[in-house]
């Protein structure tokens, strides 16, 4: 028993001398990226197992034995850093991003992955990317900066419509849009203003607040996009919004305001010019000037583009709190975004609010929750392929009056075609007001590890009131005495999705993943409007002042989808890595015999560089193949009853109510399909410092949906099958790099390029295109071809345009017309630049777009040399005028005997190649120290300038333009479109 007692108490002693040689070391452990703490970072004792984790101040307090120095601080996403302790007591560590981003997580469909564990195309867009840029929308902020990607303003209209084309268009009568997943919500994306004007469509994605995004995600191939089956054919973008984090409380604000202006100006021909061109056109024609000399120096000379344009104006203002618990996190965020355009008449505000709660009930219960309400409200005008627009008007609008009469009223005498551009602008009336809610709640259950189950709630509801009024101060309104319309719309999606995901790892070598999901979502959509006429004046804009309302209507429709669908993913000794996927979808749109698509997807990744004559290369980090084959759906060119047998009402016979068939069935009606194949390639050298991707894909769509004639004793003459075909295959190519990092002095670089060909391989008849204005879908065309009468420049001799007669009948006719151009690019693509040295940092960001065609059909109304409705562009002072003369627009002619002015000669296509300064921005970030004295966590200055410098030989506005965004064949129409924005902003981030 002593004995026993002895030596218990020499353990104890042992034990305490031990302690009492052991050392406390305490300190903090901040971010790199924002100076604030990081909870749950790693501090080891290195060579020990002895290690403690910093708590929600990223405070920690170790004890060290005294015959150990060093310290291993670590978190995920951060560069791993070792500290020599020496004499310290107190030590303070900063963790810097890992270079190595090729472990950064990305969000895919359904869940997230590592960026080294993915193996099909996916092109990833960045908050930071993103943040402070001057625009609307999301869509606007990933232009030029994802490969593969093509992102063009329809128009500068502000809040207006964007297009998107991921891997180029696929689809002659459906959407090329791709399907937009906010918060693992798909949402609406389609055109909400009811009332037509003109070519301009509304852009509800410029209802997402660009500040409350956290990344984006483009999925592109079929097996990274089949996950969304008969919605994913044209490509998904996936944005995720931002979360809590467990930590102290952060509240970040951000303000901008800028100016806008035009990014070109084409103007038009003094009044005493345009006078000259007159006489000039009736003494080519053989007839008598119509104005005296004196008349042509006496013209008046109205500056049209002087009345409309404005300093336009923008401005955004955001607040957000971030922090939370280990159990509950909480983002919350309000912002305010204003734009003012450069034309008088058109703006765009929207108000959003976001509110996210995370809470960790227990072990096995958590919840994710989020709500997101936007208001947009948008002022505009008719424009954009409509002759009674703003633009429009001044346009078109003869120099030669005086815009007002001496009382100081319009002076509409100018035309009988067209309003007065100022009246249009400060007299109509178009207002959209529109109310968008996002609640989002899901719950997942731990079942056992390794098991869970997760079941969630979405809705997105879009309410809007859109009212216009044009009074009889305006030519539209002078025959009714003023008309007014107001329209209400609702649309409505809801959607329940319930999820089993499993994960686990066999032994050192084998990983396996997989999820298991059923997913119900119904879409509802109810308009309705009624017009009045007789308003007793200007001042009463509403439909409650018509003395008579003529005409009203209302419409609901819906449809549903029922869903079906898994992944696995399989990992061997990092290096083997397999993913495969399958959906089905039932949709109330497909016909009786095709209700449920199947849609199977699988890709194979192998890292090269694990291999063991790689793994330690000082020069090559990343050495990884892949290849992927999908098979996707779209089913937006299915209307919703498109497949039944449809009665309308509307027939009648002696005066009593009837109905009649209007549309024939079609049992097999079913969604377009995309089958892709997908070959990538990713390097990384240096440790990832330079990072190489490389894509290449085929995707060949079938089952296109195209209008078959049928005999008219049906009593129809078309019905909707699926027939045509359609092929797109390219090359995408990303490169990134940390140039320079020495000194304290920074180049990082992103450059990415895409050469995208498209072409139709079948439709109902090969030999029977499909028409749409001068453009065509035609086998062995590639989707929109022009097809045109080719000219060859004017005569020298005689002033008129050489037309080449195709046939050699002698004769230009219709017969003589080819194909002369197309409206997809060669190429396009991205260069972005960062400098930093020190507080200081510089961006510089070009977007480029290379070998496509614009129809300029705005030359051929102003540069109509003899029409005397139409006002003209400077460009028709370098018309001919004498014979010798080598210029390429042709002599004055009204009578134009030679048709020079005609509409099918590709005298108006013009090529839109451009190259744009996109960005430029230099900012100053004040240094820690500073920061620390005044308690401030960061404090950023900072200019910007978005559209600076244009250089391109487009003759318009901007080659960036299309006054008919919806139209899948006639593209590249530029019809008095409303031009691009050159943007100055000045900005502030401040962080608390």
């Amino acid at each position: 028993m002593r004995k026993v007692l002895l030596l218990g108490l020499t353990l104890l002693f042992i034990s305490a001398v031990a302690f009492g040689q052991s050392r406390v070391i305490t300190g903090t452990v901040i971010s790199g990226e924002d100076n604030l703490p990081i909870p749950g970072a790693s501090v080891l004792v290195k060579g020990t197992t002895v290690g403690v984790a910093t708590d929600l101040d990223g405070k920690f307090s170790i004890n060290v034995p005294s015959d150990k120095n060093v310290l291993v601080v670590s978190f995920v996403g951060l560069e791993t850093q070792e500290l020599t302790i020496g004499n310290q007591s107190i030590i303070s560590v900063t963790l810097r991003p890992d270079m190595k981003s090729l472990q950064e997580v990305i969000v895919v469909g359904y869940g997230e992955m590592t960026k080294r564990e993915v193996t099909g195309a996916i092109a990833s867009v960045g908050s930071e990317d993103i943040k402070n840029l001057p625009v609307a929308g999301l869509d606007q902020a990933i232009q030029g900066r994802a490969a593969g990607v093509l992102v063009s303003s329809a128009s500068g209209t502000p809040g207006g419509a964007i297009s998107i084309n991921v891997r180029g268009t696929a689809s002659i009568s459906a959407s090329n849009e791709p399907l937009y997943v906010v918060d693992g919500m798909p949402i609406y994306s389609g055109n909400t203003s009811s009332i037509g004007r003109g070519g301009q469509t509304t852009n509800v994605l410029s209802q997402i607040n660009p500040n409350d995004i956290e990344s984006i995600e483009v999925l592109k191939d079929a097996a990274s996009a089949a996950i969304y089956g008969s919605r994913g054919a044209n490509g998904v973008v996936l944005i995720t919004t931002k979360r809590g984090k467990a930590g102290k409380a952060q509240v970040d604000l951000s303000i901008y305001r800028g100016i806008q202006e035009p990014t070109n100006r084409v103007e038009n021909v003094t009044g005493s010019q345009w006078r000259e061109l007159m006489n000039e056109s009736r003494i080519n024609d053989g007839n008598a000037p119509i104005f005296t000399p004196q008349q042509v120096a006496d013209a008046p000379d109205a500056d049209w583009f002087g009345l409309i344009f404005q300093q336009g104006t923008i401005e955004d203002y955001n607040v957000s709190v971030r922090g939370g618990s280990e159990n509950t996190q909480f983002f919350v965020s309000g912002g305010l975004f204003r734009n003012e355009g450069f034309i008088k008449g058109f703006d765009f505000t929207r108000y959003s609010t976001s509110l996210s709660v995370d809470h960790k009930f227990s072990e096995k219960v958590d919840l994710k929750s989020n709500l997101r309400i936007v208001n947009t409200r948008q002022d505009f005008r008719n424009n954009d392929n409509n002759i009674f627009g703003v633009f429009s008007a001044a346009t078109l609008a003869r120099p030669d009056f005086e815009p007002f009469l001496e009382d100081g009223s319009y002076n509409h005498a100018f035309s009988t075609l067209i309003a007065h551009p100022l009246a249009l602008a400060q007299e109509v009336k178009n207002e959209l007001n529109e109310y968008r809610l996002q609640p989002n709640i899901a719950v997942g259950y731990k079942i056992i590890p390794g098991l869970r189950f997760e079941t969630s709630f979405r809705a997105d509801i879009i309410y809007g009131r859109q009212d216009t009024y044009n009074p009889n101060t305006v030519r539209s309104g002078f025959a009714t005495n003023g008309t007014g319309t107001q329209a209400n719309n609702l649309y409505t999606t809801y959607l329940n999705e319930n999820i089993l995901s499993y994960s686990k790892t066999f032994g050192d070598d084998h990983y396996f993943d997989a999820i298991l999901g059923q997913s119900y979502q119904r879409y509802i959509e109810e308009t309705g409007f009624v017009t009045g006429i007789n308003f007793p004046g200007p001042d009463f804009k509403y439909i409650t002042s018509a003395a008579e309302v003529n005409s009203g209507s209302s419409f609901r429709t819906e449809y549903a989808l029922l869903s079906y669908f898994g992944r696995a993913n399989y990992r061997w000794r990092d290096k083997l890595l397999v993913s495969a996927s399958l959906r089905t979808d039932g949709s109330s749109r497909f016909g009786e015999e095709n209700r449920y698509g199947v849609f199977p997807a699988g890709s194979v990744g192998y890292i090269l560089s694990e291999e063991s004559f790689l793994k330690n290369s000082e020069v090559v980090s990343l050495l990884k193949g892949r290849v992927s084959y999908g098979v996707t759906g779209n089913q937006d060119g299915i209307d919703n009853f498109q497949a039944l047998n449809l009665y309308s009402a509307g027939a009648n016979y002696l005066a009593s109510p009837g109905f009649e068939p209007s549309q024939l069935p079609n049992s097999r009606l079913s969604w377009e399909e995309s089958s892709t194949l997908n070959f990538g390639l990713d390097m990384g050298f240096l440790n990832d410092r330079f990072q190489v991707s490389a894509e290449y894909f085929i995707q060949n769509t079938t089952n296109l949906l195209l209008n078959k004639p049928i005999p008219n004793t049906s009593g129809f003459t078309s019905i909707t099958e699926n027939i045509g075909s359609m092929r797109n295959n390219g090359l995408e190519l990303s490169l990134s790099g940390n140039i320079i990092n020495k000194g304290g002095f920074n180049w990082n670089s992103q450059f990415n390029i895409s050469f995208i060909k498209n072409e139709v391989t079948a439709l109902v008849d090969e030999n029977t295109p499909i028409n749409s204005l001068q453009s065509r879908a035609a086998v062995g065309q590639p989707l929109g071809a022009f097809f045109m009468i080719k000219s060859e420049g004017v005569d020298p001799e005689t002033g008129d345009l050489r037309f080449v007669d195709l046939n050699g009948d002698g004769n230009i006719t219709p017969d003589d017309r080819q194909y002369v151009g197309k409206p997809n690019p060669d190429f396009f693509g991205g260069f972005n630049n960062t400098f930093t040295y020190k507080g200081f940092d510089l961006n510089v960001f070009f977007q480029f777009t290379y070998g496509f065609d614009v129809i300029n059909r705005t030359a051929q109304f102003n540069q109509n040399l003899g029409f005397s409705a139409w006002g003209m562009s400077e460009l028709a002072l370098q018309r001919w005028q004498q014979p010798g003369d080598i210029t390429n627009i042709p002599r004055a002619t009204a009578l134009d005997p030679n048709r020079n002015n005609r509409v099918d000669s590709d005298r108006w296509l013009e090529d839109g190649s451009f190259l744009r300064l996109k960005n430029l921005s230099i900012g100053y970030t004040l240094p820690g120290n500073v920061l620390q004295s005044i308690g401030v966590r960061q404090f950023r200055i900072y200019a910007m300038a978005q559209n600076l410098i244009t250089w391109t030989n487009y003759t318009g506005w901007d080659p960036e333009l299309n006054s008919q965004p919806d139209a899948n064949i006639a593209r590249n129409y530029d019809f008095l479109t409303f031009p691009q924005a050159k943007t100055f902003t000045l900005g502030l981030n401040v962080g608390f």
